[in-house]
């Protein structure tokens, strides 16, 4: 009885925050911002409080590294809300501190890899360059009239972003288990997404289809690697 509701509550958490999200999406793409703005942190919120009962019924150190990853996710998606409505250096600020939130949350990921087991690390150190490598000139080649700060921190953010992807790789080549394959997946997701957001920041004219398409990969990373949570 006890797993049934535990899975039931599992499910419920889980369509809720798809619900929210995609309702997100939808806004987002009629550019109605306020309730675009709503809705991205209560999806956001919605898939931390994910996180947290996965690690309340499955506590583990890699656990709640995945956990405070996802609530400096959660923050940094609340600063990219709130930003759109402000102006100057208070909306410049809480850019940037989103944006260290994002990377700070990278950090735990790559945390919850280490305390999970063996890591490949040469793999992981010659795939990181190789990965940077491949996906920088396709940013730089569509930034040449951005702003050049803005440059500098997509590539300062890609290089956090694809450490932790190769690092998950490289996880992955050691363990083969659900919780690699599921990590590493969302890492691959991530990636792609943050990818996406940075070509489309960079861009004169922002196409709707790439933001909905980063906002999708973005959402089902998060499940993903939350996911993992139950497998170690």
């Amino acid at each position: 009885m006890e797993r049934k509701i535990t899975f039931l509550i599992f499910i419920l958490i889980l369509l809720f925050g798809i619900c929210l999200e995609s309702v997100f999406i939808v806004e987002d793409w009629k550019k109605k911002l306020k309730k675009a703005a709503w809705f991205k942190g209560l999806a956001s919120l919605c898939f931390t409080s994910l996180g947290a009962f996965l690690v309340y019924i499955n506590p583990s150190a890699p656990g709640w590294f995945i956990f405070l990853g996802l609530i400096l996710g959660m923050t940094g998606d609340i600063c990219l809300a709130v930003k759109k409505f402000l102006s100057g250096f208070i909306s410049a600020a809480i850019n940037v501190f989103g944006i260290l939130s994002f990377m700070a949350g990278h950090f735990f990921y790559i945390n919850a890899l280490i305390f999970a087991g063996k890591i490949n690390f040469k793999l992981a150190l010659l795939l990181w360059p190789v990965v940077y490598l491949i996906v920088i000139p396709v940013l730089l080649i569509h930034a040449k009239g951005s702003p050049l700060k803005n440059r500098i921190m997509g590539c300062i953010y890609l290089s956090v972003v694809t450490f932790m992807f190769s690092t998950s790789v490289a996880h992955w080549t050691m363990q083969r288990s659900s919780f690699s394959i599921l990590f590493s997946t969302g890492a691959f997701l991530f990636l792609i997404s943050d990818v996406i957001t940075i070509y489309n920041s960079l861009l004169p004219e922002k196409p709707k289809v790439l933001r909905a398409i980063n906002l999708s990969l973005y959402y089902t990373a998060q499940i993903l690697i939350s996911l993992s949570i139950l497998f170690f």
